[in-house]
């Protein structure tokens, strides 16, 4: 349990980063939220793959014709929640998100993912969210890409018997609010 009375910004973003290392971490696999096009909102779980505390960001990777991709392209202003159902802490953070750039930082980390199991999420020959017929088809091709998302705020509420807490939490400092 997060002692909420004396957390520091950093303190919060340890619990993150431990949610890579952490197996079965429930925090690992998140859910980002963009609008469409139509602004309607549209939701979906992502798996975190790199914190970097120091800047206030968090990467996942994506098929570059994800829908999502679209979406963070036509407004970059995105939701990300964790929910934590053993200790009961739901995690939320708004953000900028961006797609990396730097064509050696996108190569280093499809190199890591290339020869695994997820590889094909980023190889098949149709988008995602296309029909497909029975047989998926693959391609030597990959529309790889990492996401980016500069985190503004989170904000923490922790459920408890005995009163819930809440605190927003910046890079100036940690602000207890009513849960």
């Amino acid at each position: 349990m997060i002692d909420l009375n004396s957390l520091k910004p950093l303190d919060l973003w340890g619990i993150v980063k431990d949610s890579l290392v952490e197996k079965g971490h429930p925090w690992r696999v998140f859910t980002l939220s963009t609008v469409d096009k139509e602004c309607r909102p549209q939701s979906r779980s992502v798996v975190l793959r790199e914190v970097e505390p120091q800047s206030w960001l968090v990467r996942f990777y994506s098929d570059s014709r994800s829908p999502k991709i679209l979406q963070l392209q036509h407004n970059p202003h995105v939701s990300l929640c964790f929910w934590n159902p053993q200790l009961k802490q739901q995690l939320r953070a708004e953000g900028v998100a961006t797609l990396m750039s730097d064509p050696a930082g996108i190569q280093q980390r499809w190199q890591s993912v290339k020869d695994g199991p997820t590889a094909g999420d980023y190889t098949t020959t149709l988008a995602p969210g296309s029909a497909v017929d029975p047989l998926v088809e693959f391609s030597e091709q990959n529309w790889f890409c990492v996401v980016e998302i500069k985190i503004r705020s989170f904000d923490l509420l922790q459920l408890s018997r005995e009163g819930h807490q809440r605190v927003a939490v910046t890079p100036d400092g940690v602000t207890a609010l009513v849960p």
